[in-house]
């Protein structure tokens, strides 16, 4: 296990903005506390669980992600 504050890794933090569990101001802090080289992407019209229920957006910027970091 590493801490977040020591990762070197590659990361993507992704939210919703309209998600009731975890509000954008949250994950952004999460995002904040881990080291090395990492992203914040939050959905406009987001809500929960983006891979579910905006699965053809949120593909296209993991896919987007995954091919600046191979």
């Amino acid at each position: 296990k590493i801490p977040p504050g020591e990762n070197t890794k590659p990361v993507l933090v992704s939210c919703g903005a309209k998600d009731p569990s975890f509000s954008p101001a949250v994950m952004k802090s999460v995002a904040d506390a881990i080291a090395g080289p990492v992203e914040f992407y939050c959905m406009a019209e987001g809500t929960h669980q983006l891979m579910l229920f905006h699965t053809e957006v949120y593909s296209d910027v993991v896919q987007k992600w995954v091919l600046r970091h191979l």
